[in-house]
């Protein structure tokens, strides 16, 4: 190990591919009792194999007792997709990624093409323009602004 300039280090932790760094305020497996268990939370559907529940700017359902999907709706709900949070802005998602590029392109944010790469892109789709990170063999992450490229809406599907 050398010591490196303040700049040295910025450029080496912008350089870093994406790893998945995604924390969830709820587990990838949790029975019924601890969720509910939970200040805020409420069961609001259920099937034979799953089940689906609300929380304060949130909701969240597990199939087979594995978290399926969690969509958040509000800030401070406890979801953080590389340190951003509802309310963010299409700048601070592109300072959060290491390839980022003009907000008026389309392209990677990080990682590769490779099928085994985590990786992030900006996207359009028929609601607009979106964010979408990979996190092979673990999730999916859609990050959605309104208009004014504000951060309003985070969903991570897991794999099952």
């Amino acid at each position: 190990m050398s010591k490196v300039t303040r700049e040295e280090a910025l450029l080496a932790w912008a350089e870093m591919p994406f790893r998945g760094e995604v924390s969830l305020p709820v587990g990838a497996c949790e029975d019924r009792e601890a969720l509910l268990a939970m200040p805020g939370v409420e069961l609001s559907a259920e099937g034979d194999y799953w089940t689906a529940y609300t929380a304060p700017g949130c909701s969240f359902s597990y199939a087979n007792w594995d978290l399926e999907i969690f969509t958040a709706t509000e800030p401070g709900t406890g979801l953080s997709i590389c340190g951003l949070d509802l309310g963010c802005t299409l700048g601070d998602i592109l300072a959060s990624f290491p390839n980022a590029f003009d907000p008026g392109g389309r392209g990677l944010l990080c990682g590769s093409e490779e099928s085994s790469s985590a990786r992030g892109a900006l996207c359009d789709g028929e609601g607009g323009r979106f964010v979408y990170l990979l996190i092979p063999g673990s999730a999916h992450v859609f990050l959605y602004p309104d208009s004014a490229y504000t951060v309003e809406s985070i969903t991570v599907s897991r794999f099952l």
